[in-house]
């Protein structure tokens, strides 16, 4: 992978997202949404899935056993999981860790993968990129421009353009399908212990 290539072997990865549900969607009451409804597709598992997206487009899927807590930990007025855990292990041996929930009072979302030649964090709410070798800093920016709506715009008119185009988009339904399977299956498995 690109990163292998500037990081050597990979060692871990950290991929982590909080943020406090009741602030999601300030005008509409969290309770009535379906975040908070498991039977609806609620619960931080799915909500929020692009950490899992992300850990494996970026170090690979699963290889081999899953392990996870998924939990409801809060007095949030839900029903769905509001904590999940996962880690696993990439067939090139990377552990992975994810952590998703809808506790932290003020919203976190970063990652950290560590390879033999350094290390690579991002902020993905300040938008900031540090790759450090040595312990020192050996690149690091911001990108300041970034607007969250432009992310959604430009992914519609890629959309867009595949059809028109007849052109494949860069990420396959079936590489879709590999987080929300890995969900499912962490789901189900922890609601039938339940």
């Amino acid at each position: 992978t690109l990163i292998s290539k500037k990081l050597g072997m990979i060692y871990s990865c950290r991929f982590f997202v909080g943020q406090y549900l009741p602030e999601w969607r300030p005008k509409i009451d969290y309770s009535n949404s379906y975040s908070a409804k498991r039977k609806m597709g609620g619960g931080v598992l799915f909500d929020l899935i692009h950490e899992i997206d992300l850990a494996c487009f970026l170090v690979g899927k699963p290889f081999g056993e899953i392990a996870f807590q998924v939990h409801k930990l809060s007095n949030l007025d839900i029903d769905s999981e509001d904590i999940a855990e996962i880690l696993y292990k990439t067939k090139d041996n990377n552990i992975v860790s994810i952590h998703l929930d809808y506790l932290c009072q003020t919203k976190i979302r970063y990652t950290e993968i560590i390879g033999e030649k350094g290390c690579i964090l991002s902020d993905l709410n300040s938008n900031q990129f540090t790759i450090l070798e040595n312990n020192e800093k050996k690149y690091k920016t911001v990108f300041s421009d970034f607007k969250w709506n432009n992310m959604y715009i430009e992914m519609l008119l890629d959309f867009i353009g595949c059809i028109k185009n007849a052109t494949n988009p860069p990420v396959s339904l079936k590489d879709g399908l590999i987080s929300n399977s890995i969900a499912i299956d962490i789901r189900e498995e922890h609601y039938s212990e339940n």
